[in-house]
């Protein structure tokens, strides 16, 4: 990545944006999403826009009129041009000024983008060995379901996975239910039906799980649980915007096979 798009201007991505004073660096005050693009096309940048939008009104960012789906395909595509596959972050911060309480509610905006190989999801054979972080990290609140620029909760969690030198990790809220990974949606396989924890459980409430239970024709339940489910389940599945589907080989010393109903979902997907 040699550019970015800073508020519909393309600089180079080395440029200095930000002073001290910025409230993404000083408070957190800031949302991103983490978007796709397949051969050039951008087919899930609706959900993207609706949960951005949620988030700006949630945190009362003063929203513009021309602050919609084609203006984000418009600056996206601005910066990534001739690139056909590729992984966007789109992220908007509040202006600064003021401490915790913010002199302004006017936004700003950044994108940045990295380039894929592949012009469709992939499912691959060698399954992931994750592991589980036994404190719990996740409190369910109004902002759980978003994804904003407070990520100390996955940077301890990740820190965790490196030491164990696992492939991923599943977080616990305070109540000892299983809510997400890293940067996934966890989906049980069970009795020929799929198991996700609700929105309620803390859970980043992700475009591609979204997706999954709107559009792909297998039974799903949303419902929350404990580890004791990974004892007599089938298998595992983590979703997201950039992988899409993955699934579990190991957790623990419980082993998994092959599951054919997470190729018939990326299947479904691509």
């Amino acid at each position: 990545m040699d550019k970015i798009n800073y508020n519909g201007k393309i600089i180079a991505a080395n440029k200095n944006i930000f002073n001290a004073g910025n409230r993404a660096f000083q408070y957190g005050d800031s949302l991103f999403e983490t978007i796709r693009v397949f051969n050039s096309k951008i087919p899930f940048l609706q959900y993207h826009y609706e949960r951005l939008l949620q988030g700006i009104q949630i945190l009362n960012y003063e929203s513009h009129n021309c602050f919609d789906i084609p203006f984000m395909e418009k600056e996206i595509r601005k910066l990534i041009q001739e690139h056909k596959n590729c992984r966007v972050r789109f992220s908007i911060f509040r202006n600064e000024g003021g401490l915790y309480t913010p002199s302004t509610n006017q936004f700003q905006f950044v994108i940045q983008y990295s380039l894929l190989k592949n012009n469709q999801f992939q499912f691959l054979n060698q399954g992931l060995h994750i592991g589980l972080i036994k404190k719990p990290l996740i409190y369910y609140h109004s902002l759980s379901s978003l994804k904003t620029g407070n990520s100390l909760i996955y940077i301890v969690a990740a820190l965790e996975k490196q030491k164990n030198n696992w492939d991923d990790c599943l977080i616990k809220n305070n109540n000892n239910k299983i809510v997400e990974a890293l940067s996934s949606n966890i989906f049980i396989i069970k009795n020929n039906q799929l198991i996700t924890p609700s929105l309620q459980s803390g859970c980043v409430g992700g475009t591609t799980r979204k997706i999954i239970i709107e559009k792909i024709n297998i039974p799903i339940v949303e419902k929350d649980f404990t580890s004791r489910i990974f004892k007599n389940c089938e298998g595992i599945l983590l979703t997201n915007a950039i992988q899409g589907v993955q699934w579990v080989k190991r957790i623990n010393n419980i082993n998994y096979k092959y599951p054919k109903l997470g190729e018939k979902i990326i299947k479904e997907l691509n």
